[in-house]
């Protein structure tokens, strides 16, 4: 006997609400739902005013503690992933209201999707590397900057490689063994992480 795979929410619509002036923006709830099975889920996160938002899921195939990641999105994105369990949290990065919907599909199987998680922090500072990271590119806010940037990839033991701006690859310097990262600059600035996601 085939087991029910359908979840018990498949979508929201959040109002997603901007920090006051000095803060962090909060973290709200957007969907947990749970199906008597795992199958593969296709989660389709979109702003309808064209806000810029964070995602964060967390999810399981089971009864274990599963896995959890975070996502940038500029107006929409979508993320597949093979559940059970499935909650979702959101963020405004941008200093309007930013209305979320959400929908979750069943799917056949696997289907690709290209993810980044964005990070924006003064140069010197690092930022650790996030679950499901492939590559890393590095922006400064001052372009005049970026040919006296250096991306810094720091291991275990050390710093394992830097990579001036304006040389970076296209598709970003892959993370992996990397613990680290930064951006050392010749006066202070401020930059901006995107991390290439395997989701």
């Amino acid at each position: 006997m085939q087991r029910d795979t359908r979840l018990s929410v498949r979508a929201e619509a959040v109002r997603l609400q901007p920090a006051p002036p000095g803060q962090d923006p909060a973290w709200t709830p957007l969907l947990a739902a749970e199906a008597h099975a795992a199958a593969w889920r296709l989660v389709e996160a979109s702003s309808r005013d064209a806000q810029p938002f964070d995602l964060e899921l967390a999810w399981s195939a089971g009864d274990g503690s599963g896995a959890a990641a975070r996502i940038s999105v500029a107006t929409a994105s979508r993320v597949c992933l093979f559940a059970r369990h499935l909650q979702i949290r959101g963020r405004p990065t941008g200093p309007s209201e930013a209305r979320v919907a959400l929908h979750v599909a069943d799917v056949d199987g696997f289907a690709p999707t290209d993810n980044v998680w964005s990070a924006t922090l003064p140069a010197g500072e690092v930022a650790t590397v996030p679950p499901f990271a492939r590559a890393v590119r590095a922006d400064v806010a001052d372009g005049a900057l970026a040919d006296d940037a250096f991306l810094v990839l720091d291991g275990p033991t050390g710093t394992l490689a830097e990579v001036r701006l304006d040389r970076q690859p296209s598709a970003g310097v892959p993370v992996a063994g990397v613990t680290g990262v930064s951006v050392r600059t010749a006066r202070p600035a401020v930059v901006r992480l995107c991390f290439h996601l395997h989701l």
